[in-house]
């Protein structure tokens, strides 16, 4: 409904007005009337109607200088109807010098005044509209920018757009907070595309809301969703104190769940210094996500315990990856063999204990997210994990070794069948097989024929499971493999291009650059 404030120092007038006029049916509402021209002026000043109805003689300010007096009020959106007895030209030129383009003359003509309210109905219909797209337009572009900047592009020139998009100077201190919705599939169970971005732009109010409360950490300069079940926020961290920021954020989460009756965690950066930084504390937000499973008493997060805890490792890939493909295949005795042989290097080379302890949580991460790839029940898998238990600091050498043995072998039996269950497998199959094969001239036909499917229907199945198309999922592997060969060795380019299954090394070079929006040579300076 657009707000309507109605103006005049006769009783009768305004109580036909309210009467004989059928608002509502031009989507308006009476919110407030006045009597005089100051009490009118103070309204328009704290309500900012749509619409104002007045007469022009009334006491203390009359009709022509009230409307002069609220045009000067920054960021207003009324408009104007002249209602007087009046019919001297001289008020109208006036009052089309303020800018009212409808001057009516008592006694009201109901018809006439219904007319102007439909002309005005559409004329705020349209600017809505039009204020809507725009604001949807810059939302786009501002979001467009944050995700250039995040996944890893950047320039002055694109820096400094983002600067001004979010309003902020040069060098200051920024954090990112990667809010998500624990429970997002029960909540989303019974709504539809429409009621859930409702309920996500509710949501992103609510955080406005409790910020204008005057918490002290800094500004909050952006709200946008990241993903289906995650909103990203971006704050300009004036304090290196978290004792307001925490407050902020359990206020957050306790509203949700009294409101929505659902649970928020909360991933928290380090202070990144200037816009530039954003990409680093974007992914440190990420990073302590991943380690969510087993925090599960904490809703709040932040990046500095992630890394108190878990420090700064090199893991011996070799050496895991072995364990791993033994736990993937369900091979028990291997997996004895391969835990024990990576605790006697620890032993051998008396390791710290902070690396035996990221050892192991890597072993869940990755089990875990195998977990998610069969389609497990990850909360089930992790629980179970969380039971059986590691004290680094207490536990025996000795105990040690035995309990990640059990915990390998279990994970190995979840995800053995997991996999059973999954009626994806044999596009695990098939990937797997790529992954071994992506430097040879695969093609889908071969593939197809070597898993006895048509190739059709295995192209279609393959783009639904994995949302890429066969060479599509091909060229990511080979360019994944491309970047750690570029970072982790001298070979040339050309080299590298026959290593992964490209014969031409310029091809090679487009491909690259296709998706990760540099050439190679770049790619190899970064290291």
């Amino acid at each position: 409904m657009f707000k309507v404030l109605l103006v005049d120092d006769e009783p009768l007038v305004l109580e036909g007005l309210k009467t004989m006029i059928d608002w509502e049916k031009f989507d308006f509402s009476i919110c407030l009337e006045a009597t005089n021209g100051e009490d009118a002026l103070e309204i328009i000043r704290e309500v900012n109607p749509h619409l104002v109805v007045t007469d022009i003689n009334m006491p203390i300010i009359d009709g022509l200088r009230l409307i002069k007096e609220a045009n000067e009020i920054p960021n207003l959106r009324t408009k104007f109807v002249i209602l007087s007895g009046y019919s001297d030209f001289e008020y109208a030129k006036a009052a089309m010098y303020y800018g009212v383009n409808h001057y009516i003359l008592k006694p009201i003509d109901v018809d006439e005044i219904e007319e102007i309210l439909e002309k005005l109905n559409n004329e705020f219909k349209s600017y809505r509209l039009t204020q809507e797209a725009n604001e949807e337009a810059i939302a786009f572009i501002t979001e467009n920018t944050i995700n250039r900047i995040t996944n890893g592009e950047g320039n002055e020139g694109l820096f400094k757009k983002a600067e001004i998009l979010l309003n902020i100077k040069k060098g200051i201190h920024l954090r990112y907070i990667l809010l998500e919705i624990d429970d997002f599939n029960k909540w989303m169970n019974d709504l539809d595309d429409r009621e859930i971005k409702q309920g996500k732009d509710k949501i992103k109010g609510m955080i406005k809301e409790i910020y204008m409360k005057n918490y002290d950490f800094g500004e909050l300069l952006y709200i946008y969703e990241k993903d289906m079940e995650q909103l990203g926020i971006i704050i300009l961290d004036k304090t290196k104190d978290d004792s307001d920021l925490k407050k902020f954020l359990r206020e957050i989460r306790q509203k949700l769940m009294d409101v929505y009756g659902i649970s928020i965690l909360f991933f928290i950066s380090n202070l990144g210094k200037g816009i530039e930084t954003l990409r680093n504390i974007y992914n440190e937000a990420n990073e302590t996500r991943n380690y969510r499973f087993f925090n599960r008493t904490k809703s709040i997060l932040f990046y500095k315990d992630i890394k108190k805890s878990y420090g700064d490792y090199e893991f011996n890939r070799e050496d895991l990856n072995i364990i791993l493909e033994c736990i993937y295949d369900n091979k028990k005795e291997d997996i004895k063999n391969g835990v024990r042989h990576i605790f006697n290097k620890f032993y051998n080379q008396k390791t710290d204990i902070g690396i035996i302890e990221s050892y192991i949580t890597f072993l869940k991460v990755e089990m875990l997210k195998k977990i998610y790839e069969y389609n497990g029940d990850a909360e089930e898998f992790t629980q179970n994990l969380l039971n059986i238990k590691i004290d680094i600091k207490k536990d025996c050498f000795i105990d040690i070794i035995e309990i990640t043995i059990r915990l390998c072998l279990y994970g190995a039996e979840y995800i053995s069948h997991s996999r059973t269950k999954d009626s994806s497998n044999i596009i695990y199959e098939i990937k797997k097989y790529i992954q071994e094969n992506y430097p040879k001239n695969l093609k889908l036909r071969e593939i197809s024929e070597k898993f006895y499917m048509n190739p059709m229907y295995l192209g279609q199945l393959f783009k639904k499971s994995t949302g890429m198309y066969f060479n599509e999922y091909l060229h990511h592997i080979r360019i994944k493999e491309a970047k750690r060969l570029l970072q982790t060795t001298d070979m040339k380019i050309s080299d590298i291009a026959r290593t992964i299954g490209y014969k031409d090394a310029e091809y090679f070079s487009n491909k690259f650059k296709s998706y990760t929006q540099v050439v190679p040579s770049a790619y190899k300076n970064l290291k």
